[in-house]
């Protein structure tokens, strides 16, 4: 080996670790300004909205976006089909805010909240619609 391809060797070796290094200290600058999504946090504002609604008895989530609520049946089948509406709307406006507040969602994006009664029964489900926070109301 001559001289000349071993001194061009080290430079190549040097050159690479360099590049390692920098791309590691990128990595570790964009996690430090870019923290992961704060899930606990999340589910707790969202668990603290929805117990101040008392018509709630079960909240399920198995992803960030999508949730399972489990309505009292006499408030819900008392309530106008207008005021379903409405408390659907309400419910998956504040819902889809506090994702995205988290980053747990785009901005043009939207939680899907399908709500069933006391007996396991889907009484409304997320609009067809592409980005309405309405709620399909089926009963």
């Amino acid at each position: 080996m001559t001289e000349k391809t071993a001194k061009n060797k080290k430079y190549f070796v040097f050159i690479l670790i360099s590049i390692v290094i920098i791309i590691a200290c990128l990595i570790k600058i964009w996690k430090t300004f870019n923290p992961g999504i704060d899930y606990q946090s999340m589910n707790n504002e969202i668990t603290e909205y929805l117990n101040g609604l008392n018509n709630i008895k079960k909240i399920k989530s198995n992803e960030a976006g999508i949730y399972e609520l489990t309505l009292e049946d006499g408030i819900w089948y008392s309530a106008e089909e207008k005021d379903k509406a409405s408390y659907c709307l309400a419910v998956n406006t504040t819902i889809s805010a506090i994702c995205q507040k988290y980053k747990a969602l785009k901005d043009t994006q939207k939680a899907y909240i399908y709500y069933y009664d006391e007996s396991g029964v889907l009484i409304a489900e997320p609009s067809e619609k592409l980005y309405s926070l309405e709620s399909k109301i089926l009963y």
